[in-house]
């Protein structure tokens, strides 16, 4: 069988979420399947990062703009596989209409766009709720990374349950047990650590002024993660609050070295108003770090036992919950159960479930 996988998110410069579920879905399927045909659709100037097994092609299809709608649509219809897989969102419509009995399976990692208007500029909101209603209606199958996002879904469009599979995203826990690459160095000799876009839904303002007011004031607060949108006021928040000289924005931290700033970290925090999944859960609790998380969205089903769970719209309960997670008896039981917790994940189990989820596929949707 010929897959063809839209990889455009897996070869980017700053990957978020998505781009790391695609990377790592990608590399675990070349490594379990020597059966099937894999053709990698690029945009220009991209390329695999990583050796492609003989099963395994890159394409670049060379279209400047509207690379999805126009570009990999025609390619896909001149030249269609037997299964075309969008690891992100949007699926190719004229594909859909042109060649309706073509099955096309996209991955949703969230409706936060739909319920938290803020999730990004005027025309990406726009376009990414449009794109996400299209690929749940058009799409043959969905994956959705995690019971909470099925559950969005669902409420949200009212489609028949059957054409969803929750199939999780994994972890790599050895990359993030390792003791070595700890090479960025800071004033703090102890910090609380978050990882993740700086935008209004990770709730980073209230995370701030929680900190302001935990008892230790020899304590940092680094905060690790690209410039998302509408961050302006997050990024006057230390000073807001009387911090300035403790909180430190680190920008995008490098794959080497975000390793390291896990296991230097005292606690990790991920406060969101909501997350479709919660990745970063999964590498501190590899790192063997105490999490504390915010009760919404995916991060209770994510977090499992290994994590402090707060109220992500009160202050109290984000200072409280960091209060509690450096109690010494309390940081070795999230640390276990943590650990205990990453038996359920792993990138390897994510590649054999879609896998098999797309196989299903052979005979037609």
């Amino acid at each position: 069988m010929v897959i063809g996988v839209d990889a455009s998110r897996a070869f980017v410069k700053d990957p978020a979420g998505p781009e790391y579920y695609s990377l790592n879905l990608i590399k675990n399927l070349a490594k379990i399947d020597k059966h099937n045909r894999y053709i990698l659709y690029l945009r220009p100037g991209q390329k695999a990062n990583f050796r492609l097994p003989h099963n395994f092609e890159a394409k670049i299809i060379n279209f400047p703009f509207l690379w999805t709608q126009i570009g990999l649509a025609a390619e896909t219809l001149l030249k269609p596989p037997a299964v075309i897989f969008v690891p992100a969102h949007t699926l190719p419509l004229l594909t859909r209409i042109f060649r309706p009995r073509l099955p096309i399976v996209v991955t949703i990692h969230g409706l936060e766009g739909k319920y938290l208007p803020q999730s990004g500029n005027l025309l990406a909101h726009i376009y990414r709720n449009w794109s996400i209603g299209w690929a749940v209606k058009f799409a043959h199958r969905l994956i959705a990374v995690s019971e909470d996002t099925q559950k969005d879904i669902l409420k949200t469009y009212q489609i028949d349950a059957k054409k969803i599979q929750v199939i999780h995203e994994g972890v790599d826990e050895g990359q993030f047990s390792k003791t070595t690459g700890q090479n960025i160095h800071y004033r703090f000799k102890t910090f609380i650590l978050f990882v993740g876009t700086i935008q209004p839904r990770k709730n980073l303002i209230r995370l701030i002024k929680a900190f302001s007011m935990l008892p230790q004031k020899d304590l940092g607060l680094v905060i690790a993660g690209k410039l998302g949108w509408l961050y302006g006021k997050i990024l006057e928040s230390p000073k807001r609050f009387g911090v300035e000289d403790r909180v430190v924005f680190l920008g995008r931290v490098s794959d080497s070295e975000l390793p390291g700033l896990y296991k230097k970290a005292k606690v990790f925090v991920i406060p969101s108003l909501t997350e479709g999944f919660g990745l970063p859960i999964l590498e501190a609790q590899a790192a063997g770090v105490p999490v504390v998380a915010s009760k919404k969205g995916a991060l209770p089903e994510v977090a499992g036992k290994g994590a402090l769970f707060v109220n992500p719209k009160s202050v109290k309960s984000i200072r409280s919950g960091l209060m509690r997670a450096f109690v010494p008896k309390v940081r070795q039981d999230l640390i276990r159960k943590g650990k205990e917790n990453l038996g359920r994940f792993s990138w390897k189990k994510t590649a054999y479930n879609t896998l098999n989820f797309l196989e299903k596929l052979k005979a037609g949707p």
